[in-house]
């Protein structure tokens, strides 16, 4: 028999080398996963708002499902390789995330509003691992290839979301004012400052694009930098702006003098590649703004690019606007070095620092620096960590720079750190921590550079161990992913419930300012989930729902939820304000007085507030503490709108006209006369109308001489009259109101109430007999009487007349007026 040859050590050699051709191959057959992962995550650029009140409802619950997927995929498709989880982990900024990550976390336990903070959190952790997924990817597959397809589908992104934002400047801008066809132009980012700076952490890799691109490309790609830039001037985002002149600068510095290329014309060449479109885009846009401003009355702030370009400083009114949030951020930092208030909570810690400054139920959000905001939440501690997130991939760049690995190499890491700077600009004026579009594109950029960084420590990275090592990376890699898997879930949840109750809150935000509010109570009250417990406005939900039941005269219940509510934003005074309304409607004055005093003195920029303190005092009587209010309203927000309720207030307290309430809307109108050929404001009609009634007034004599015990048995019957009308016993309490008028007639609406009654009751004849009797006062002008005296004609069979008296409760918006007089007054 013959004797086998022995095996050649080349051959055995030849088996490995196989193997590893194998290896590669398989590899090479999905290089397009790493592509398909960022191009997922770019997706979220067109993410609308799904119906939600916020587009950053659908937008974070995409993301974590994504994230979600990403880990499902991982645990199957590598259950039988041995990825080496420690190389995502040792990088510097890797390990500062997770202890900012963390620190997140573990705030929580002292938030102001727990529920807030977890909402938060979820959105924190699913950036957290969308950088680490796309890190993992990019060391999985071809960092090279992946940089230039991801830049190459950017630009076309840039490009999508410009063309569509300047088309709508071009046709609403004919048609509408500038500056608010402007600020509506956000793509799908939330607003326009936003939108703005995802165009600029955009330009880097469009640069990158154009450069290493064929020369029939270079074009294409250099059209997507000049339209960006074009978008971007017309956007007028001042902070925007820094970013462009930081991005330019740093990328003229690093062509001049980092980048190894003696030949001056190349040079030129590559500088040209971002000056050319930059100047084409700044006279593109001047010659747009210039076409649209022809169809415009007037100038707006929109209206010039130049000037906008020269408007950065820090006199102006939003720069002076941020810089008392930072000061209002550095002072609690100063009183809470150590614990803030909890991740996702200075939205709430700043309202009692900003209450004199803010008109109404706004709430700052943001502190307009989310370095800052991260101190003031997290302590000193966390402040310094989000910091060092930036540190760490700057010693980054530096470190690629000085290694031996290629020109490629070294221009991601260079690239990917101009848009980290961008980001950091951004993150200096605005609040990108927030928003998904600009989570994702930092995420991006910080696993590029990262990653870059790896790469040029070392040019085979192995991240699949191609022995088993002693500790099974295999059971490593399971266990992180199932780790992942258990932090994410919960989020994947928490997002979701955020979306449901961005969608009701699409629905029920607005109905609020309906009056009376539209939406049957029953569908309110099942509308929204237990997550979140505030609006996106940073409303407590429970107190909104209390209004629904309080709208409803389900009162205890409504006071119920009021009260549960109270904690959530302890510092907006919205549950105080409701319960005040509350106690108003039941005639429980002086709980009504406590509850109206405490929501208006804590927020007394606030016109609700303040318009539920003078209708309490005015019922009260209380002249004093009626001109307490006005006098703080008017410290703060001098108008028309305080004079002319204040005066209304004091025509139903004194229940006549006097001298000096003649001399002071004298002067109130003469204080705020329109300029001439100026149509004067709905305030300065309703102040002309208070003049008005104080002069037909003036010689009222008050001939009730009731004692303060007649006073008291009226009230008593008033407010049985109230609970009679309450249960529908409208019988009962037109007796009850006429009983009441009889011994004290202390207001107008002890008439309006029987007129009610009495219509309910179909005795039309009476009810207009008490609906005359309160437009005889002349107090009240909120058309109320007028509508249903004319509903009574209506319905008694005298249309002419009803007609008449609703069309005067038409001319005095009172609701429903309109309806009724298409259907009865053709």
């Amino acid at each position: 028999m013959a004797r086998k040859k022995p095996v050649h050590p080349n051959q055995v050699q030849q088996t490995t080398d196989k193997s590893v051709d194998t290896h590669v191959k398989n590899a090479t057959k999905i290089a397009w996963i790493p592509f398909l992962i960022l191009v997922l995550y770019m997706a979220v650029h067109f993410i609308p708002n799904m119906e939600a009140i916020d587009v950053l409802g659908p937008q974070w619950l995409y993301l974590s499902i994504l994230d979600t997927g990403i880990l499902l995929f991982l645990l199957i498709h590598f259950q039988n390789k041995h990825i080496k989880i420690s190389i995502l982990i040792k990088p510097v900024f890797s390990k500062i995330l997770l202890l900012l990550l963390i620190l997140a976390g573990i705030s929580i336990s002292f938030s102001i509003n727990i529920i807030e903070s977890i909402v938060c959190f979820s959105r924190f952790t699913t950036t957290v691992l969308a950088y680490f997924n796309i890190l993992l990817f990019l060391l999985l597959y071809d960092l090279k290839n992946a940089f230039i397809n991801l830049a190459k589908a950017l630009s076309i992104i840039t490009i999508i979301e410009s063309c569509i934002g300047i088309h709508t400047l071009l046709t609403d801008g004919t048609i509408k004012d500038l500056d608010k066809v402007v600020v509506s132009i956000t793509s799908n980012t939330g607003n326009k400052n936003i939108f703005a700076a995802s165009i600029v952490i955009k330009i880097p890799f469009i640069l990158y694009a154009i450069i290493y691109s064929k020369t029939g490309q270079k074009i294409f790609y250099s059209f997507a930098l000049a339209i960006g830039i074009t978008q971007l001037l017309l956007l007028g985002a001042r902070s925007s702006y820094l970013s462009l002149a930081a991005c330019t600068s740093l990328y003229t510095i690093y062509i001049l003098l980092i980048k190894k290329d003696n030949h001056r014309i190349k040079k030129v060449k590559l500088l040209s590649y971002l000056w050319t479109p930059l100047i084409l885009g700044f006279f593109a846009s001047l010659s747009l703004q210039s076409y649209v401003n022809n169809f415009q009355s007037g100038r707006g702030v929109f209206s010039n690019v130049a000037n906008r370009l020269t408007d950065i400083s820090v006199t102006n009114e939003s720069s002076s606007y941020r810089l008392m949030l930072w000061k209002h951020a550095l002072s609690y930092i100063s009183e809470h070095p150590f614990i803030g208030c909890g991740y996702g909570n200075w939205k709430l810690a700043s309202i009692p620092y900003e209450k004199e400054y803010i008109n109404d139920l706004t709430v700052p959000a943001h502190a307009h620096n989310d370095f800052l905001e991260h101190a003031t939440e997290l302590g000193l501690l966390g402040g310094v960590l989000y910091a060092l997130l930036f540190v760490s991939l700057f010693w980054g760049t530096i470190s690629s720079l000085r290694s031996n690995t290629s020109e490629e190499i070294k221009s991601i890491s260079v690239f990917s750190f101009l848009g980290i700077v961008v980001y950091g600009i951004d993150a200096l004026f605005n609040f990108p921590i927030e928003r998904p579009i600009m989570q994702v594109l930092f995420a991006l950029l910080a696993a590029v550079n990262v990653s870059a960084l790896i790469l040029s420590r070392d040019k085979q990275v192995d991240i699949i161990s191609k022995q088993t090592p002693i500790i099974s990376e295999k059971k490593i890699l399971t266990r992180s992913i199932l780790i992942c898997l258990l932090i994410i879930t919960p989020s994947l949840y928490i997002n979701n419930l955020t979306y449901i109750s961005l969608r009701a809150q699409m629905k029920v935000i607005p109905d609020l300012k309906n009056e009376p509010m539209t939406l049957p109570l029953a569908e309110v009250t099942n509308i929204f989930p237990p997550i979140p417990n505030l609006t996106s406005s940073s409303q407590p939900i429970d107190a909104i729902i209390g209004r629904y039941y309080s709208e409803n005269k389900q009162y205890d219940e409504a006071l119920r939820l009021l009260r549960k509510a109270m904690p959530y934003n302890p510092y907006i005074y919205y549950s105080h304000f409701l319960i005040a309304n509350v106690y108003f409607l039941t005639d429980k004055l002086d709980s009504a007085k406590y509850y109206a005093e405490t929501a208006y003195y804590n927020r007394p920029r606030a016109n609700t507030y303040y318009q539920t303190l003078i209708a309490v005092e005015a019922k009260r009587k209380d002249t004093a503490a009626l001109g307490k209010a006005f006098r703080t309203y008017t410290h703060y927000r001098n108008e028309v709108f305080p004079w002319q309720l204040y005066i209304l207030g004091m025509l139903n307290a004194l229940q006549r006209g006097t001298p000096e309430l003649l001399k002071l809307t004298d002067s109130a109108l003469n204080m705020f006369k329109p300029a001439p050929n100026t149509a004067p404001s709905t305030d300065y009609q309703q102040l002309l109308k208070r003049k008005e009634e104080v002069e037909k007034n003036m010689n009222v004599t008050v001939t009730n001489t009731a004692t303060q015990e007649d006073i008291k048995r009226a009230t008593a019957v008033y407010n049985e009259a109230v609970e009679a009308f309450g249960k529908g016993d409208f019988a009962s309490a037109a007796r009850k109101f006429v009983a009441a008028i009889n011994i004290s007639p202390f207001s107008y609406s002890m008439y309006e109430n029987a007129g009610i009654c009495y219509y309910n009751l179909k005795e039309y004849k009476k009810a207009i007999y008490y609906f005359d009797k309160v437009i005889a006062m002349k107090i009240t002008n909120d058309g109320k009487s007028e509508f249903f005296k004319g509903a009574s004609y209506v319905n008694s069979g005298n249309r002419e007349e009803g007609c008449k008296s609703l069309q005067i409760a038409a001319a005095k918006n009172y609701p429903g007026t309109a309806e009724i007089l298409k259907q009865f007054c053709k």
